[in-house]
């Protein structure tokens, strides 16, 4: 059974260890600087993908998992959510961010993706 996969591609993420705030300083980043003003929800990118799909897109919401190997990935929202990896595997993200609400920003596509792959994740 395949499963269709929400996949932002990012160069650029930024963290936030409670509700979000304007002020960048309130915030653990990592990889480049993004502005955190004009996130969209995450539940409107997943509500109407094909708004967001193909372009950059900044995306705000609650971070559901993170990969516990080294953190390499992250799920963004509530089933159905947003899978996150990280472009050329330029940074990681804490192996805690479980919980924190995040604006990140990168590529959205919309992708099928193998059983075999699914266990991988």
């Amino acid at each position: 059974m395949k499963q269709t996969l929400f996949a932002v591609s990012l160069a650029l993420f930024a963290a936030c260890q409670s509700a979000p705030k304007k002020d960048p300083a309130q915030f653990d980043a990592f990889g480049a600087a993004i502005e955190l003003d004009g996130a969209v929800p995450v539940a409107e990118v997943l509500a109407n993908p094909e708004n967001y799909t193909g372009r950059t897109v900044r995306i705000s919401g609650p971070v559901d998992s993170v990969c516990q190997t080294k953190g390499c990935w992250m799920k963004v929202g509530a089933e159905p959510s947003v899978f996150v990896k990280f472009k050329d595997y330029a940074f990681f993200v804490p192996k805690d961010a479980a919980g924190r609400d995040v604006v990140f920003e990168g590529q959205l596509a919309v992708k099928e993706i193998s059983v075999a792959e699914q266990r991988h994740y």
